[in-house]
């Protein structure tokens, strides 16, 4: 394969030779070799006699035809005939390219040619291709047969391959084993966890999903997750999307249970509640209608009309709640009684809802919630705050100007679910935080409190992570995925009175894919870091980011291997220091000496004092950056790419610390650590984006717009006029 070269001729599937277009190679060792790049091995007959004639390597992405489809070989594991290759120390991969995509031998199996899908940069040699072909307008996306990641035709031509390697198929209960795993979590468009038989760790685990006891679809476990990788290979999580979704007016019960013996796995079954009716019909297909019917009186006899139609569901509940109290006599009617005798309640109550309580110290959203929830006591609002799932590690913030928080945990309180109904009609603002809890509790939130006003804040748009990602490694299951996360998203955001995004990128997107949909930008506050440390007294970079963050891990593959090369070649004594949780210790040994992992850092300062700057190599990613904030916030600067910079108003003087490619961060970094000048005025523009742009009355003021429905979306509070800030030297 190594020997060949461009205008060589190959063999095609159909007999006949075609010349090569173009050659991509990339490589990669130990210990960054992303689970995404590990080769799998097909060994030799695997496939059908004599197929292949010898042992076969190729990435996972690679597909093979089989039975007239494409099937991507990571599809194809098994752990016996079929297998990940976790042990090699590296890799050289070279992709054959066309003038279109095709199929061609390798090791006498039929493997597809490279196409073009926005990941031709994935190459070392990508700029080899621009010389040979400026302006080259070759489609891309252009299969030249079906590809398959999933269904029934897959689950045969895994079952011939399950048979050839003499294993036993994967719905024999005899043979079963035990099972680990969890549901993690339902929507209407996605059931997703992990699975795994300790007993056969390469073995991917069947599963079949029900809803209301019928069986929907079967899905296999063996995507990978890093927070399984001390399981097995960690090839083991599961998502089932539905691609016409469940009816959101109506209550499933859904469970997960393994396809051989029916045994539920732990977390089954969950219970999705029907969504508000008046929400719903304000959401979907009837719109339309509505609109048509009103559409000779123009849009204001439309919103009369749907405002009619709301009360009038609002009604009919109000009656049905009061027979039931009337036939029960409960003790919610009488405490409802005895609340409208005392009269109105004065003082506002707000809940929000996150996936777990927020440590400022683990992520950027914990930050962001924490802010918010700050500004609503600030408003006057009573907040609480209840988590969709609750960790015994997970602690009760404890600053003290978020002691009159209500924080809602177990024992008292065992679910969100139990919050919202104990509350019904009190809450006047549900704020949720995440995908995840706009899918799974708006509609319970609108049924519960139908008056309450409902804003969902993204974090980041999670489909723009994994769309990035999937063009950056050559992905087709992640763009798949990205596709369905972004109806999802676009989904919960119709279902909601306003959404709240930190970044004006963002908030312009969603203006053309979600039109109709009430954006706000809403920074979150970011203190000043106190640092008083000379330049002189400190030395060295650092990255800042844990590894439980797909975006990280790239980041810091790159920084290792491209990055910090470059860096040491104009001054060998910089050190790098890697700061964040759960980095493996199997770098230790096999990292530069020069790179040094800190671990997690309780006080940033510490770090800051240390370090004359940060970097922030993110190819992929999405939202605002929090690293880069508590950078700037420290006045540190922050070399970084364009993925990190995007959505900060940044002034042109922060704008050159911005670098497209591994020369350009190179050079910015090395200049940040040597030029005395360039270090502090960067850093005095860091201080004083962090003072104008994410001080606490301007979050409260982007706040309050939001949750009034008669403000604009996207005023916001004038910004201070600050003068310079004192440089540090």
């Amino acid at each position: 394969m190594e020997e060949l070269a461009i205008g060589d001729e190959v063999l095609t599937l159909c007999g006949e030779s075609r010349p090569i277009k173009w050659i991509g190679r990339r490589s990669y060792r130990r210990p960054f070799m992303a689970h995404n790049v590990t080769p799998i091995l097909i060994r030799a007959g695997a496939l059908r006699e004599n197929l292949p004639l010898r042992d076969l390597h190729v990435s996972p992405e690679h597909a093979i035809f089989i039975d007239e489809v494409l099937v991507p070989a990571e599809h194809l594991v098994n752990g016996v005939s079929v297998v990940r290759c976790s042990d090699v120390a590296s890799v050289q991969y070279f992709h054959i390219e066309l003038d279109s995509h095709d199929v061609i031998f390798a090791e006498g199996t039929p493997a597809e040619t490279f196409v073009a899908c926005d990941n031709r940069l994935m190459f070392h040699n990508a700029a080899e291709f621009a010389e040979l072909y400026p302006g080259d307008s070759s489609p891309g996306w252009a299969f030249c047969a079906p590809r398959v990641d999933s269904g029934p035709v897959l689950e045969q031509i895994r079952r011939g391959i399950a048979e050839r390697a003499g294993l036993a198929p994967l719905d024999d209960a005899s043979a079963c084993g035990p099972l680990e795993g969890n549901f993690d979590d339902a929507s209407e468009m996605l059931i997703n966890g992990w699975a795994f038989n300790p007993e056969q760790p390469h073995r991917p685990v069947w599963l079949e999903v029900l809803v209301n006891d019928g069986v929907i679809g079967r899905v296999l476990a063996d995507k990978y997750r890093p927070d399984l990788a001390g399981r097995g290979d960690g090839y083991h999580g599961f998502a089932l999307w539905l691609q016409q979704g469940l009816s959101p007016l109506t209550r499933h019960v859904i469970r997960v249970r393994r396809v051989a013996d029916r045994c539920e796995l732990p977390g089954s079954p969950r219970v999705l509640e029907p969504r508000d009716t008046a929400d719903f019909l304000r959401s979907t297909a009837l719109l339309p209608a509505l609109r048509a019917a009103a559409l000779g009186a123009g849009d204001e006899a439309l919103d009369q009309l749907l405002d009619s139609l709301r009360r009038g569901i609002m009604e009919v509940r109000e009656v049905r709640a009061q027979r039931q109290s009337e036939a029960s006599g409960s003790a919610a009617s009488d405490m409802l009684l005895r609340r409208a005798k005392r009269g109105p309640i004065k003082a506002r109550r707000a809940l929000v809802i996150d996936d777990r309580l927020p440590d400022p110290a683990r992520d950027a959203g914990s930050n962001a919630v924490l802010g918010h929830m700050r500004a609503l006591l600030s408003l006057g609002y009573r907040v609480e705050f209840v988590p969709a799932r609750e960790s015994r590690e997970d602690a009760t913030p404890s600053d003290h100007d978020l002691a009159r928080v209500r924080w809602h945990r177990a024992p008292a309180v065992t679910s969100v679910e139990d919050v919202l109904r104990r509350n019904a009609s009190c809450y006047e603002l549900i704020y949720l935080h995440r995908l995840s809890n706009a899918s799974a509790y708006a509609g319970l939130a609108r049924q519960c409190c139908p008056r309450a006003h409902i804003i969902y804040s993204v974090a980041d748009l999670h489909h723009l992570r994994l769309a990035r990602q999937a063009a950056l490694h050559d992905r087709a299951d992640l763009l798949a995925r990205a596709e369905a996360v972004q109806q999802s998203e676009l989904h919960a955001m119709r279902g909601v009175d306003a959404v709240i995004t930190h970044s004006q990128v963002e908030a312009d997107y969603l203006a053309v894919e979600a039109r109709g949909v009430r954006v706000h930008v809403v920074p979150w506050p970011v203190a000043p870091i106190a640092c008083n440390t000379s330049f002189a007294a400190r030395t060295g970079l650092a990255f800042i980011g844990s590894v439980a963050h797909d975006p990280n891990v790239d980041a810091l593959v790159w920084l290792i291997e491209e990055i910090m090369p470059r860096v040491w070649r104009r001054d060998p004594s910089i050190i790098c220091r890697i700061v964040g949780a759960g980095w493996p210790d199997m770098f230790r040994g096999h990292l530069d000496r020069r790179v040094q992992l800190v671990g997690a850092a309780p006080e940033l300062a510490t770090l800051f004092d240390q370090v004359r700057l940060t970097v922030a190599p993110l190819r992929i990613g999405a939202g605002i950056k929090g690293k880069v904030l508590d950078s700037f916030a420290a006045g540190v600067p922050c070399v970084m790419t364009q993925i990190a910079a995007e959505g900060l108003p940044l002034a042109p003087l922060q704008r050159a610390l911005i670098g497209e490619n591994a020369d350009q961060l190179a050079n910015l970094i090395w200049r940040a650590h040597k030029e005395v000048e360039f270090n502090s005025t960067t850093a005095a523009a860091g201080l004083e984006l962090i003072a104008r742009e994410f001080n606490p009355e301007r979050v409260r003021f982007a706040l309050q717009t939001a949750l009034n429905p008669n403000r604009a979306a996207g005023e916001f509070a004038p910004r201070p006029a600050l003068g310079a800030r004192e440089k540090r030297a």
